[in-house]
């Protein structure tokens, strides 16, 4: 015995897969679009303001940095004129030209890497949990501070006020030097701070001080 089932059910049927295929095409390309517009670019276009729009030649970042990737390209200075704290565990702060501001504010990196070969010439620079460092260029710095897992350094740093070891692992790596200016403090507090390759210039005069509980002293 057979049983024969009318020819419009299968049609119906037939619809509504494709109106379920269209929906899931719909719904993926709307996702792709979310996806893309959540991470943005932002590259500096001409000197300026880190807050001003000219600077990014539209819409400027914003002090809080979750989703996005920040380019300052050779031959553009960026100044500090906000603290700002990169945030953006998949993306790069990148500078090849130059971020300054030696008076005031802070650049705070708690994801991603901060990368590139320029100049940062800043009153304080702070890593703190994922961050990492392929930064190649030049840092001056008052203050610098760690606490990031894993901070392997390889480029040229040099410390006027602060080199301050809060937590994690600061390592001076192949080609870095770090040079500590005249009468500046090394503290090491529940971090470690090593060499892996790279040099630390201690000609001048610096204090060192050990907080927290017992260490071996000596980098």
């Amino acid at each position: 015995m057979f049983l024969l089932l009318p020819l419009n059910m299968n049609s119906k049927t037939i619809n509504m897969k494709k109106q379920l295929l269209n929906f899931k095409a719909v719904a993926l390309a709307i996702g792709l679009l979310v996806s893309g517009a959540a991470n943005a670019t932002f590259t500096a276009v001409t000197s300026g303001n880190w807050s001003s729009a000219t600077t990014w030649g539209g819409t400027a970042p914003g002090t809080l940095v979750t989703t996005d990737d920040i380019i300052i390209p050779a031959g553009i200075t960026v100044t500090l004129d906000a603290d700002v704290t990169f945030s953006a565990l998949l993306n790069t702060f990148s500078v090849t030209g130059t971020l300054s501001n030696t008076t005031s504010n802070q650049l705070t990196l708690t994801q991603g890497a901060l990368a590139g070969a320029g100049t940062i010439s800043i009153r304080r620079i702070t890593f703190s949990g994922v961050a990492t460092a392929t930064f190649a260029g030049t840092m001056n710095v008052n203050d610098f501070v760690n606490s990031s897992v894993l901070v392997g350094l390889v480029g040229m740093v040099n410390v006027s006020d602060s080199l301050l070891v809060d937590n994690g692992s600061l390592m001076l790596n192949t080609n870095s030097n770090l040079v500590l200016l005249s009468n500046a403090t090394v503290r090491i507090n529940s971090g470690t701070f090593g060499i892996g390759g790279g040099i630390f210039t201690s000609s001048n005069n610096y204090n060192v001080l050990y907080i927290g509980v017992s260490k071996t002293a000596g980098i």
